[in-house]
């Protein structure tokens, strides 16, 4: 008897309810969650949500979004992803929707918000060391232009 007819019912039930918990994601549904700071990890974790569902059929997928924001080039990454996934995509806002959570929530192909989310939005900033001073006016400038291009984006996705 090979190893997967060994697994019962319950261990296949144990194992979907490990899977959903560490990646935060709803198969039955097709729900992602995107939750706390965007990062890389959270990244990483997003793709593999969206590339599961993806290959299992090509129905609707949603993504909730409760975050404050993060690393605005894991949200670029996270955009691109959604923009270019094989199935349509509803991005939900809900609780916080702040700073590079937003770009991310218009991304969608179908945008919602539930009643009470919050939301905040703010061109892009770094900490910039004072020592580094060199730096900074190059920083700076790399900073607005991150700012217009979010800014652009955000136009083009709310018209």
């Amino acid at each position: 008897m090979s190893e997967l007819e060994e697994l019962n019912v319950l261990d296949v039930i144990d194992m979907k309810a490990r899977y959903i918990l560490k990646e935060d994601i709803d198969l039955d549904d097709r729900v992602i969650n995107i939750r706390g700071a965007i990062t890389s990890k959270l990244l990483d974790k997003f793709n593999r949500s969206l590339t599961l569902l993806e290959s299992l059929n090509s129905d609707g997928i949603t993504v909730m979004i409760h975050s404050p924001g993060g690393e605005v080039y894991s949200a670029f990454a996270i955009i691109d992803r959604i923009q270019n996934s094989k199935c349509l995509v509803t991005t939900v806002g809900t609780g916080l929707v702040a700073s590079a959570a937003i770009p991310i929530l218009a991304s969608g192909h179908i945008r919602k918000a539930t009643r009470n989310v919050t939301m905040m939005y703010h061109e892009p900033s770094f900490n910039i060391p004072f020592d580094r001073l060199t730096s900074a006016e190059i920083e700076t400038k790399h900073v607005k232009q991150l700012g217009q291009r979010l800014n652009k984006f955000m136009a083009e996705s709310t018209n």
